[in-house]
């Protein structure tokens, strides 16, 4: 913490301290480049005034240290407050921020921060050796999905099976609940390479699934997988090969071997395990630069996507349409009398409501669905493929479930209601933002007659 004042740094400590960090005060350089020379720091805080000597060490630092990440905590009328130029590692903190969102601000941007300081001493060490034996030399970039293609090509040659998938745990374990119509919905409107699941050679997701679905016992099987193993699908020999994270954090993902076509499977898992060993720092590291770059479409408060990564969906899903027809319907959410909430029992009470509204709204749409926290408490739904009759159907049944919901935070029970918008393309609107706003008017169209309704765009 660089600071020279009293004010707020007991707020700051305290919080800090809650997110699981240990807090020094400095108000001068002494010893700081030391500590950061030897990672001794995971981020600054800066909390105080622009113009000050302070204020040209915390610059000074970053120019150094850029891969170290900067907090600044400015007064509301310090002229720097827009002038700070933000990115992944540096945060101005805006007035009205919860605790909680201050904390998971921090908890965030150290955890960022670690994973760019990572990235350049593999980088950095990996540029330094180049004999072809070393594990690292295979890799040109960190990226998740150049690394997973990597090893399937590695491996693709070598085993005789018609073909090999990689799947990370979780994802396998969410293939084995999910239905397969929604599961194909889901993939027709995914548009973001993911490395939650990668092919040898280019197949139908539907593929992956339906093999997992006839392992033995299902989930309960899978969970408890810890060796390799070999089942029949359709009459086809499927292989299963568990890969387990270094210093026994857990399990990791598994490789698929499908229509398996060999009785040595305990030979090939030793060679899979053998390679992937050496080679697993690297998948770890890219998994998390995925992790840390998909932070950045998350919403800190909630578990839905934030309003940066709506205008991407908009403009992927009209594109869509116009080369397939179809249509998709934007519902927006607004909380009613939510301000009275924040200003009767407190802002933190406030965000622990939004954290369970996003969490509802999440359990009441599909996985090929699309929900985000639009700002404050405004939230916007896109139901793909999605006409505006179904699109009712669906923000009603939200409604619904909001206004039935006893709501809990700091022992207070609460009802909430929330009203809804609906507007759909390209009945309603052909432009992303033509869509929002119309979505919107429709919402306060419903607020102003009579709130706790939905309320379709004419």
């Amino acid at each position: 913490m660089l600071s020279d004042q009293i004010a707020g740094q007991q707020e700051w400590n305290d919080l800090l301290k809650g997110a699981g960090f240990s807090v020094t005060r400095r108000d001068t350089d002494e010893g700081l480049e030391a500590l950061l020379a030897n990672g001794g720091i995971g981020g600054i805080l800066f909390l105080g005034k622009s113009g000050t000597s302070l204020w040209a060490l915390a610059e000074r630092l970053r120019k150094a240290h850029p891969q170290y990440p900067i907090i600044y905590a400015l007064e509301a009328t310090d002229p720097a407050l827009r002038q700070v130029a933000q990115d992944e590692l540096h945060l101005v903190v805006r007035e009205g921020w919860t605790f909680e969102e201050k904390q998971l601000a921090a908890k965030n941007l150290v955890r960022v921060g670690a994973v760019f300081r990572r990235v350049r001493e593999l980088e950095q060490e990996s540029g330094a050796r180049q004999e072809s034996h070393n594990p690292l030399a295979m890799f040109e970039s960190l990226e998740i999905n150049y690394i997973l293609d990597r090893l399937l090509q590695h491996f693709g040659p070598l085993v005789p099976a018609k073909n090999i998938h990689w799947v990370e745990a979780k994802e396998a374990a969410r293939l084995l609940d999910l239905d397969e119509h929604e599961f194909q919905l889901e993939l027709q409107h995914r548009f973001i390479a993911t490395p939650l699941m990668r092919s040898y050679k280019e197949t139908d997701g539907r593929v992956v699934q339906a093999a997992l679905k006839t392992l033995p016992w299902g989930k309960a099987r899978l969970e408890e997988v810890k060796e390799h193993c070999v089942w029949r699908s359709h009459g086809k020999r499927m292989g299963l090969i568990p890969i387990w994270r270094s210093r026994q954090q857990g399990l990791f993902g598994y490789f698929l071997l499908e229509n398996l076509d060999t009785q040595e499977l305990d030979f090939l898992a030793q060679q899979f395990l053998r390679s992937v060993e050496l080679v697993l720092p690297v998948l770890e590291l890219g998994y998390r630069c995925w992790e840390a770059e998909n932070q950045g479409f998350l919403d800190i408060l909630t578990p839905l996507f934030n309003q940066k990564f709506l205008p991407l969906v908009l403009d992927n899903e009209i594109s869509r349409c116009q080369r397939h027809g179809g249509e998709f319907t934007v519902l927006f959410m607004d909380v009613d009398y939510f301000k009275s909430v924040n200003d009767t029992r407190g802002h933190w009470v406030g965000s622990k409501l939004l954290v369970q509204l996003g969490e509802l709204v999440n359990q009441n749409i599909r996985s090929c669905d699309y929900g985000f926290r639009y700002g404050g408490d405004e939230f916007v739904v896109v139901l793909t493929g999605t006409n505006a009759v179904n699109g009712q159907f669906v923000a009603e049944r939200i409604r619904k479930k909001i206004e039935t919901t006893e709501f809990t935070a700091e022992s207070q029970k609460l009802k909430l209601t929330v009203s809804i918008g609906v507007a759909t393309y390209p009945d309603h609107a052909t432009t992303r933002d033509q869509l929002v706003k119309i979505a919107d008017q429709a919402m306060y169209s419903g607020k102003n007659k009579s709130r706790n309704v939905v309320y379709i765009a004419s």
